[in-house]
């Protein structure tokens, strides 16, 4: 009976050996992964407040020049300024916030 025993866990073991790795090495993928999606997901917001600060900018400067052809302002120069104000406060958050997650990631990381 201990012979039988013994064989069984000596046939086992190769197998919860591997089970094991592959279950931490899929553990550590599937944080990889999770990392990749939020850094890539960071990404796509910093370009769409990218592109919406240069829309906001090319607005203002069409405004402007708008407003120099004709003489006087429509009220198309106070709404750009006022797009271009929005866009650029929520740049500004975004890149503030950004850092601040930074600094926090590299404290908790650092200890």
């Amino acid at each position: 009976m201990e012979i039988l025993f013994t064989g069984l866990v000596a046939a086992a073991a190769p197998s919860l050996v591997v089970a094991l790795i592959m279950l931490y090495i899929n553990r550590k993928i599937d944080r990889h992964d999770a990392a990749n999606t939020a850094f890539r997901e960071r990404q796509v917001q910093a370009e769409e407040l990218t592109m919406e600060l240069s829309s906001a900018a090319a607005s203002l400067s069409l405004a402007c020049a708008v407003a120099m052809k004709r003489g006087r302002t429509n009220g198309e120069v106070e709404q750009a300024i006022q797009e271009y104000n929005t866009a650029k406060k929520n740049y500004y958050s975004f890149i503030n916030k950004s850092y601040i997650e930074y600094k926090l990631d590299e404290e908790i990381h650092a200890k």
